[in-house]
């Protein structure tokens, strides 16, 4: 059953290899999305992540934002000043 609310966070990934994907889970706290994702590993068997894109709610509306992929893996990030 997929996440579903306010914590719930979809992500896009791409793999080195080219094959791409998405996860949703729940995240209720931004910093800990990257520790979440490089513990599922997505790309493990595709020479790991080459890029992510989460959707943030904001009151203006959804916004992009692309993730830092270093060596394969996300790389944690503050949730301060993205809407």
């Amino acid at each position: 059953m997929r996440p579903t609310g306010t914590t719930a966070r979809t992500v896009a990934y791409r793999c080195t290899s080219g094959r791409e994907g998405s996860l949703t889970m729940d995240v209720p706290y931004l910093p800990d999305l990257a520790e979440r994702i490089n513990r599922i590993e997505p790309c493990e068997y595709d020479h790991g992540l080459s890029g992510a894109t989460l959707v943030v709610p904001c009151r203006s509306g959804p916004l992009d934002v692309h993730l830092t992929v270093a060596h394969g893996r996300l790389v944690r990030r503050s949730d301060e000043g993205l809407c």
